[in-house]
């Protein structure tokens, strides 16, 4: 048996990385009590989904179109996701915003800022209580986050 830990804030890098099939962060997700899915991530991958990979150009660089409609796979898959018993899909609240004000501005005279939609994770993740469960290194900068391992 599998012992449950707290519940966890899930970042848009460990979601990649399970759909991936990294199997360090299934464990992860697999151990959670409740996950925890800001609407900011969804924002986050639905940028991605709208985002079509195209061909090279002259230079050899690769080109990115934009496209109406999103893989329909990758929005069922999400969609899944989401209807998983143990996942709540969570909105940025007031306390959530203060929460985001004091970090971006401790961050900010820190010399330490980190993306804004991150800022915003990790400031569901402080209201809530919870670690984040994330690969990008730079949440360690915010005070007083805890990262699941």
């Amino acid at each position: 048996m599998i012992a449950m830990i707290t519940p966890i804030v899930l970042d848009t890098s460990c979601y990649i990385a399970f759909l991936r099939g990294d199997v360090s962060v299934a464990d992860r997700l697999r151990t959670a009590s409740t996950i925890l899915f800001p609407t900011i991530v969804v924002g986050e991958l639905m940028t991605g989904f709208f985002v079509k990979k195209g061909s090279a150009d002259a230079t050899n660089q690769a080109k990115s179109e934009t496209t109406d409609r999103p893989p329909v796979d990758k929005v069922d898959q999400l969609h899944k996701f989401l209807d998983t018993p143990r996942v709540q899909l969570v909105e940025p609240s007031y306390r959530t915003a203060e929460q985001f004000g004091f970090l971006a501005a401790a961050l900010k005279q820190a010399g330490t800022p980190i993306p804004v939609n991150d800022l915003w994770i990790a400031a569901i993740a402080k209201e809530h209580g919870c670690p984040v469960a994330t690969l990008d290194g730079h949440f360690r900068r915010v005070p007083g986050l805890q990262i699941v391992p």
